[in-house]
């Protein structure tokens, strides 16, 4: 089995505060839990930064099917997972793509590159196709 990849789609970079998945909800007064400030700033800060940096206005919002290659420079004591989530949260909200959902599948790699505590560079590449095949 392998992952059909067609064609690049977009390249984007981010380098600054990096929130992970685990900040992402706190409880709420009353019951429920809600997103937290910090997360919410980061998903808008990397959703401002792709939109007005890397993502020219003659591309169009990716419709289609994709899988992702997302290359990590973040503290050893991050778990590269969970950085993901708010990556795709930040690629819909930019526009970029339609609907998260759309990314089918994706890789996710680190670079032994040296961080600040908080601070961390996130490069992606988004490509046509990710489906599964034989």
């Amino acid at each position: 089995m392998h992952i059909a990849i067609d064609r690049l789609l977009c390249r984007l970079h981010y380098e600054g505060k990096v929130v992970s998945v685990n900040e992402w909800k706190q409880p709420r007064r009353g019951g429920g839990m809600m997103l937290t400030p910090r997360y919410r700033r980061f998903v808008d800060d990397l959703a401002l930064t792709f939109r007005e940096k890397h993502f020219p206005q003659t591309f169009a919002t990716i419709d289609e099917l994709c899988y992702a290659l997302v290359i990590l420079s973040l503290p050893n004591t991050w778990d590269s997972s969970n950085i993901t989530k708010p990556l795709f949260d930040a690629l819909q909200a930019a526009g970029i793509v339609s609907d998260d959902k759309l990314i089918r599948s994706y890789t996710v790699a680190r670079t032994k590159k040296v961080t600040l505590r908080g601070q961390g560079a996130i490069d992606v590449e988004l490509y046509a196709g990710g489906e599964l095949s034989r």
